[in-house]
């Protein structure tokens, strides 16, 4: 694993100067794909890190269940991220992905029925998912996770295409310390609805 790795950052375009500012935060929700952190597309699988959260950033500006733009301007920004001095675990590796699996067969023996059922609204039934890397972050030294991902951008959101199949590798972050501020920078903008 290099010292450092370039990511990329999708968001409205008016969130630039407080990120620039103030660094990336994030906001806690159990839809996270790989538990609470701040996300960003990297080097990996699918098109260009830079490409992927441009798309991103379209695909969240519409508010589907009010039928509206949230935002009329996207941009993606770049950072880099500080790798040393940090537990990572990597789940594009086959050894990420083992220890995923012990964790997650450990906390299968000690979790009750109703806890695998339990439900979070616009979840999509992956809220076993958040669980075990919220458990896994809170109980070892887990500070960044990468992971291949499948994504729905606004086409496969439009098509409604459900896929187990990676489209994309992915950063989460858990501190923002990680984060190189000084090297934030706004490398592409545009309008959502050009997109």
């Amino acid at each position: 694993m290099p010292a450092t790795i370039t990511a990329y950052h999708g968001t409205d375009s008016n969130n630039v100067d407080d990120i620039k500012k103030g660094n990336f935060i994030y906001k806690p929700d159990k839809s996270h794909w790989l538990g609470n952190g701040i996300y960003f597309f990297i080097d990996g699988i699918g098109e260009e890190p830079i490409i992927l959260a441009s798309k991103w950033a379209i695909a969240q500006s519409w508010n589907n269940k009010e039928k509206y733009y949230a935002y009329n301007n996207y941009s993606v920004l770049k950072t880099e991220v500080d790798l040393e001095n940090t537990s990572i675990l990597d789940l594009t590796s086959d050894e990420g992905l083992e220890l995923y699996n012990k964790y997650r067969n450990r906390l299968l023996d000690k979790l009750e029925y109703y806890d695998l059922r339990e439900n979070y609204s616009g979840n999509s039934g992956f809220e076993y998912d958040f669980k075990l890397f919220e458990h896994i972050k809170n109980n070892s030294s887990v500070d960044i996770i990468i992971s291949h991902i499948y994504i729905k951008f606004t086409k496969e959101r439009k098509a409604l295409v459900k896929s187990r199949i990676p489209n994309c590798t992915i950063i989460s972050i858990a501190d923002n310390n990680y984060l190189d501020k000084e090297s934030i920078d706004e490398v592409r903008k545009g309008r959502v609805n050009d997109g």
